[in-house]
């Protein structure tokens, strides 16, 4: 699994430190766990599929595509990895299109 967890990373173009930021360990937890000197744990399994959209049988035994594919989390993970300000520019987009498309947006 210590490939996969690298090679999602260099997938994502993180660095190990930006890659633990966002699962919550350190640069130096990342790289005992590329290295395969400390396992991945379930919880860090969890952690990192919510967090970057991961197929889990991917992640823990090579099967299937890397990333869940459903509309949801591709727009989820996507969202999650934008900046603030990028954020609130797609959020007042949605909003537009729902308006336009007669749907009441549960945001403002």
């Amino acid at each position: 699994m210590k490939e996969r967890v690298k090679e999602l990373r260099k997938a994502l173009g993180m660095t190990q430190a930006e890659f633990g930021k966002r699962i919550e360990v350190t640069a130096g937890a990342i790289y005992f766990l590329e290295q395969g000197i400390n396992r991945v744990n379930p919880r860090i399994v969890t952690v990192i599929c919510k967090a970057f959209g991961v197929n889990r049988n991917w992640l823990v035994d090579g099967r299937g595509g890397m990333f869940d594919e459903d509309d949801a989390t591709v727009l989820s993970v996507s969202f999650s990895m934008l900046d603030d300000s990028d954020k609130e520019l797609v959020k007042k987009l949605i909003v537009s299109l729902a308006r336009k498309n007669n749907i009441n947006p549960p945001i403002a």
